[in-house]
């Protein structure tokens, strides 16, 4: 049928749009988060965002759900939130450490889904010294045994990392 009042045709139309509303599939899918940064069992600098990206194809994710762990401490209502990703930039420095950090969300229709990671921020510098020759010693020999010891109390040494140059 056709409508000619403008009055019922607005209202008919709101009447279709709240049901098509209405009529959504039920939603029994928990939430995504993806890229959870700093990455679980990584390292960090001390100057690192903590930030997450989250999706939910059906009902979407509710920005008012989302919660925010920092070393245990709710640290959401000083974030960054959306309805698609979460940032929070501590206030200074993170100290040297291992930190750990929780993510829950939950969509509109109530699911709920949660992220973990731990990692440690490392700001000491290794230490290298040579052991074998002792300094200002004198080598009499074309191939001296040479020591050297190094040593990381934080999170040790990378030895790809370790370059010896002699001259």
């Amino acid at each position: 049928p056709q409508f000619q009042d403008p009055g019922i045709l607005a209202l008919l139309t709101t009447a279709i749009q709240d049901l098509r509303r209405l009529s959504a599939v039920a939603d029994g899918t928990p939430p995504v988060i993806a890229d959870l940064q700093p990455p679980d069992m990584g390292f960090a600098s001390p100057a690192s965002v903590i930030s997450a990206s989250y999706s939910d194809a059906l009902s979407g994710v509710d920005p008012t759900r989302v919660v925010l762990l920092f070393d245990g401490q709710d640290v959401t209502a000083r974030a960054t939130v959306s309805a698609t990703s979460i940032s929070f930039d501590p206030p200074g420095d993170i100290s040297e450490a291992v930190h750990q950090v929780s993510l829950t969300i939950k969509d509109l229709g109530g699911n709920q889904a949660q992220a973990q990671a731990s990692w440690t921020v490392d700001v000491t510098r290794p230490v290298i010294a040579v052991a074998e020759p002792a300094d200002a010693s004198v080598v009499t020999t074309p191939t001296p045994p040479m020591l050297i010891t190094y040593s990381d109390g934080v999170s040790g040494v990378d030895l790809a990392s370790l370059v010896i140059l002699l001259d």
